[in-house]
């Protein structure tokens, strides 16, 4: 079974993207998903990793200014920092995402 993520779900666990279109939505889930491989995260962290990626992705394009940061001259999100924490609780695994 694939980790899916509907953008209703996206919405209520990140209200701050509710303006994001569906077609929006689709096409960043659709590109977070390569770096989720399903037998390593499994379903329920799949759908949260998934989660944080679009969070990630919509923060660092156009207009997502306001969730960015900078650390170490590198700019990021609050939401990859997230998941980067939550990737590190696969153990062995973390170093193939």
């Amino acid at each position: 079974m694939a980790i899916t993520l509907t953008r209703a779900d996206f919405i209520n666990a990140y209200p701050e993207f509710k303006s994001v279109s569906s077609a929006t939505f689709d096409t960043r889930a659709a590109g977070a998903l390569l770096q989720l491989p399903e037998n390593v995260w499994g379903d329920a962290k799949g759908r949260q990793a998934l989660g944080l990626l679009v969070a990630h992705s919509l923060a660092m394009s156009p207009g997502g200014e306001d969730a960015r940061l900078q650390l170490e001259g590198e700019w990021t999100s609050t939401y990859y920092l997230e998941f980067k924490r939550l990737r590190n609780t696969l153990g062995p695994f973390q170093m193939l995402v």
